[in-house]
């Protein structure tokens, strides 16, 4: 194989489809936003034209305050928190050149706390 041909290969093996890796990275994700005891809602997974986004809703035992501080600590290595107040939490991640963002907002009402979250991704 010629080695402009086999690095081709080999960045395509690496980056991978895109469809694949987006639901990889939002099952990932939605599981790294659920607390122990949280009650999953509706998921809802969608191509877009710039992209992909799954969206999904759940409810907590958790205050917001505790929610943020416990989502902040988990995600908080892979991903930069870039908004933080009473009602929305927005993360952000660069990957392979792809840009992935995630938003939780707080529902109104409750308890419990609900929250709906947007995972989107960006290709390069």
């Amino acid at each position: 194989m010629r080695p402009a041909l086999l690095l081709l290969v080999l960045a395509s093996a690496c980056h991978g489809d895109g469809a694949d890796d987006f639901a990889e990275r939002s099952a990932t994700v939605k599981a790294r936003t659920l607390p122990a005891g949280a009650t999953l809602g509706r998921v809802i997974s969608e191509r877009r034209r710039n992209g992909a986004a799954s969206s999904w809703s759940f409810e907590t035992t958790m205050t917001w305050a505790e929610y943020a501080r416990w989502v902040r600590s988990v995600l908080g290595v892979d991903y930069t928190s870039v908004r933080t107040d009473d009602a929305t939490l927005d993360f952000t991640q660069q990957a392979l050149g792809d840009e992935y963002d995630l938003q939780l907002i707080r529902q109104p009402g409750g308890p419990p706390l609900r929250i709906q979250a947007t995972f989107t991704g960006m290709p390069d």
